[in-house]
């Protein structure tokens, strides 16, 4: 399961691009980690979950925070980088 979602993320990452600063590798990560958020809460909503409960809200914070924890054990492109989880939409 590991390599399934380190080869997707490097998929959409494109880590095959030549990038020459470490601001523009986080900033690169901060985008696709906010493409997959949002792919997220789209299967999240599928699933019948209410977008603004608590429990989608954990569900979501759970699968991102695990996600970036996992990419940052199995990758040195990707480790180092601050989680992007701060950035996540606050609940209403």
């Amino acid at each position: 399961m590991e390599k399934l979602v380190t080869s997707l993320f490097k998929a959409i990452a494109g880590t095959n691009e030549l990038i020459d600063s470490d601001s523009a590798i986080i900033e690169r990560d901060n985008e696709v980690f906010d493409r997959v958020a949002s792919w997220f809460r789209d299967l999240r909503t599928a699933l019948g979950y209410d977008e603004n409960s608590e429990e989608a809200n954990n569900l979501e914070i759970t699968f991102l925070q695990g996600l970036h924890e996992k990419l940052g054990e199995s990758n040195s492109w990707f480790a180092g980088s601050p989680s992007p989880l701060s950035r996540l939409r606050p609940r209403r």
